[in-house]
């Protein structure tokens, strides 16, 4: 019954007008609405020129070439291309797809299906998708290099020589040491995956350069407690908005979580109880419990309570508006360096992410004489060794660290040497 109304109403207006219904049910701003209106005269314009009555997959992409051919802004043909694509999906779903990011590797390369594959190999051995997904971006790099500047038709015919030109490309393309060591890393990992996959029969990783870890510049981009504490003073917390944002530093600020564990909140996580958070991170999926202090527990009260967005969802943390769904990772980065913007912090080429964050939160809990073994449990790390590298100490710290050796009366080298 209700699919045959669906098919009555399927012609682009109806179809346009049930898609505004969903989105003001939603409760989407009327000025997100009324941005949409203007894609649809786009469409709408279209199916006059083709006296189109039904939407379909044809119609989808052959509005999709009618709008390259357009006069007009490049964000205005992305509109309608968007529009376009929700249409029909609503037609078929009757919900409204999120928005996708295109990847960045063309399936049309003579590699495609060794990328695939290759990604699929590192998910299989326990990486994380989204790191999969960046390996992914850097193999479509390396291919593209090979098939466009090479003119390599076949992956088994690959030497050391290619990949050797392809690394001098990249110094060239003036690449930074962090993202040399990341390319270095990827062609360990995609050579050795050729040759244990018997599509090489050499293996040509163990001809990579060494690449000596990259010192993270973090040390000039610190911020100390005073300053933390100016970065929370910039939050307006009287509006419904600025209580989530302050909830949400005051965790990166005391108890440093990931962005991507932080936007993966749920209320499942949290066990007032006992007064911690418990879960498993998202990047390692190590267990963590981390304690619920006075300011997180007061925050997180003061959102839920007075700012979070009428939903049902399990996330704790969510878009303030619609659609009421959960943050992404960047959201949380975006949140952090916008109020370090607005406090009278002096910045100096600082850095401004919420990893920093995390750094700070380590480097002064160092200083406050806070052992490795604990900074490294709360911050959830598998290995004592990557909370070194948070907590790089420099030359004058290590100066205040002296200790002097006291002198040895003479009486001890005469019962020890029986002089």
């Amino acid at each position: 019954m209700e699919r045959n109304w669906i098919k009555r109403t399927n012609e682009v207006e109806g179809l346009f007008k049930l898609y505004i219904q969903h989105l003001e049910n939603s409760k989407y701003q009327e000025k997100s609405i009324k941005k949409i209106f203007y894609a649809f005269e786009i469409l709408q314009e279209y199916f006059c020129l083709e006296n189109a009555e039904f939407f379909n997959e044809e119609m989808l992409f052959s509005f999709y070439e009618y709008t390259e051919a357009l006069d007009i802004k490049k964000y205005q043909i992305n509109s309608a291309k968007r529009l376009a694509y929700q249409l029909y999906d609503y037609q078929h779903q009757w919900q409204i797809t999120k928005r996708v990011k295109k990847r960045r590797f063309s399936n049309n390369t003579p590699f495609s299906n060794i990328g695939s594959d290759f990604e699929n190999h590192l998910i299989m051995n326990g990486l994380k998708e989204s790191s999969a997904s960046r390996y992914f971006g850097d193999f479509s790099c390396f291919s593209k290099y090979l098939c466009g500047n090479l003119s390599l038709k076949e992956i088994e015919n690959l030497e050391y020589a290619d990949v050797d030109k392809y690394i001098k490309y990249c110094i060239k393309a003036e690449y930074t040491n962090s993202k040399l060591k990341t390319t270095v890393i990827f062609l360990r990992k995609f050579l050795t995956y050729l040759f244990d996959k018997k599509i090489l029969e050499e293996n040509l990783s163990l001809y990579l350069p060494k690449v000596s870890k990259v010192e993270k510049n973090i040390k000039s981009s610190l911020y100390s407690k005073s300053e933390i504490k100016e970065i929370l003073n910039a939050v307006d917390r009287d509006t419904k908005l600025g209580k989530r944002d302050y909830a949400i530093l005051t965790i990166l600020a005391r108890l440093g979580l990931r962005s991507s564990d932080i936007v993966h909140l749920t209320f499942d996580n949290l066990d007032w109880e006992n007064d911690i958070i418990v879960l498993n991170q998202f990047k390692t999926g190590r267990a963590v419990q981390l304690p619920i202090t006075i300011d997180v527990g007061n925050s997180l009260i003061d959102y839920l309570k007075h700012a979070r967005s009428n939903s049902n969802s399990n996330f704790i943390f969510l878009r303030h508006v619609p659609p009421f769904e959960s943050l992404k990772s960047n959201s949380i980065g975006n949140i952090v360096s916008g109020y370090i913007d607005k406090s009278p912090i002096e910045l100096k080429g600082r850095k401004k992410g919420s990893h920093i964050m995390r750094h700070s939160l380590a480097t002064n809990m160092l200083n406050e004489g806070v052992s490795l073994k604990s900074i490294s449990e709360i911050l959830g790390h598998k290995s004592i060794n990557s909370t070194k590298d948070y907590t790089k100490l420099d030359f004058e710290r290590l100066k205040k660290c002296f200790v002097e050796v006291p002198k040895i009366n003479n009486t001890l080298y005469e019962v020890i040497y029986n002089v």
